[in-house]
């Protein structure tokens, strides 16, 4: 099959006989469900990635653009539903998935997450939420978290990974604490202070390559306990994508029937695939928060406030020279790194499916995989906790759940 994407069907047809003589007859992408087939555009990254947000249970409220792709499917929804997300094949899934979700409400507010900012003391845990510039509880683009492989293996994915890309610690040393917020008198210690993104309802976490080969997962958790809102929660994976060719990337739901087996969407086929996708060849895995649990929403007590404010200190007192160890190492923002200029990239520079292209070889941005350590009574998870009961009391009148976002380009595809 061939991802090349245009309105008129012949285009397609003479852009497969023009372009790949030597490969036989080929077909566009269409995305088929258990009952029956249903067309969904021409991209199998497109494809994919609303083969798996269409098993939200939200998926009824979706905008009519965005059901009509699998619920009454036509030339002009596929049409209609490229055009709106301004996408060209190929594309990467993660850059489909923004796009969809920057344009759908629904996916929006499932998918947003929040920036939030903590000072606190690594050696008696004294703590207080910033809510001046740079500690705001700021809405930012939905939930998406990029691993990058520092080598040519498949990436650790774990809590653990997912929050060394989502947190960072940097020690202040014109903040000093004795202990005397929390009546625990020690030496003379810098404040660290503590930003990470809590999520809402959703999380994506993106794959890197290495060159133009996906390395994919060592293994697929099912599950990832992470930052909530209300402090943290127990994410279960909703479905992955993951690549069946050098060119073509199919979506994988986890069955609901049969124990272990998972849905496979790819193309017009789907089947059941009894041991799932292979870890290794995964590129974007989407987790959805588990509605059997609620993050306890009774906040630990946390000592606010600090001794000495624009004071000159040392680094003494157990804990605070670990931490300023890793606020030395921590991993730049894995999305912010580009990937090599010679690679086959979308317009968002990430690893583009369905077209061929030559292979390239090139240097992966290497991002470490190590949280940071917590030392201190105040865990981050109790600070979250904390962080909670402050969104509680703002969210209900928050406007900033709907994300702004550009009109959707028209795309001319050839």
């Amino acid at each position: 099959a061939c991802a090349f994407a245009h309105k008129q069907e012949d285009a397609v047809l003479r852009h497969c006989r023009e372009q790949h003589a030597a490969e036989g007859k080929l077909y566009p992408y269409t995305l088929a469900c258990a009952h029956g087939v249903q067309q969904c555009g021409p991209s199998c990254a497109l494809a994919s990635v609303l083969a798996v947000v269409s098993h939200f249970p939200e998926e009824a409220t979706f905008s009519r653009e965005l059901r009509d792709t699998y619920a009454a499917p036509s030339r002009a929804a596929t049409a209609h539903i490229v055009e709106a997300c301004g996408l060209q094949s190929p594309v990467g899934p993660a850059t489909a998935l923004e796009e969809v979700v920057a344009r759908e409400p629904v996916l929006r507010e499932l998918f947003q997450d929040r920036h939030v900012a903590i000072r606190k003391c690594p050696v008696c845990g004294a703590a207080e939420v910033l809510h001046g510039e740079g500690g705001n509880f700021q809405t930012v683009s939905g939930g998406m978290v990029a691993l990058l492989p520092p080598q040519r293996a498949p990436v650790r994915l774990d809590a653990d990974a997912v929050m060394a890309c989502v947190k960072s610690t940097q020690v202040d040393h014109t903040i000093s604490c004795t202990g005397r917020a929390k009546g625990r008198q020690h030496a003379p210690a810098p404040v660290a202070t503590e930003q990470s993104r809590v999520f809402s309802e959703a999380v994506a976490v993106e794959i890197g390559m290495w060159g133009d080969d996906p390395v994919g997962v060592d293994q697929i958790p099912m599950e990832l306990v992470l930052p909530h809102e209300n402090g943290s929660a127990t994410f279960g994976i909703a479905g992955v994508v993951a690549a069946t060719s050098r060119t073509h990337v199919a979506a994988f739901v986890p069955g609901a029937s049969q124990h272990g087996a998972w849905d496979m969407y790819d193309g017009m086929v789907h089947r059941v695939v009894p041991n799932g996708p292979e870890p290794k060849t995964v590129v974007l895995l989407i987790y959805r928060r588990r509605r059997d649990e609620d993050a306890d929403m009774d906040g630990v007590e946390c000592s606010v406030g600090f001794d000495d404010a624009n004071e000159e200190c040392a680094p003494e007192g157990a804990g605070a020279e670990e931490d300023l160890k890793h606020a030395q190492k921590r991993p730049r923002d894995a999305l912010a790194q580009a990937m090599p200029p010679e690679m086959p990239r979308d317009k968002r520079g990430r690893r583009a499916f369905g077209s061929k292209r030559k292979r390239t070889r090139g240097t992966p941005n290497a991002t470490g995989s190590d949280m940071d350590e917590e030392d201190g009574e105040t865990s981050m998870v109790e600070l979250l906790r904390l962080v909670g009961e402050h969104l509680a009391q703002t969210h209900d009148g928050d406007e900033t759940a709907s994300l702004p976002h550009d009109p959707p380009a028209s795309a001319e595809n050839e």
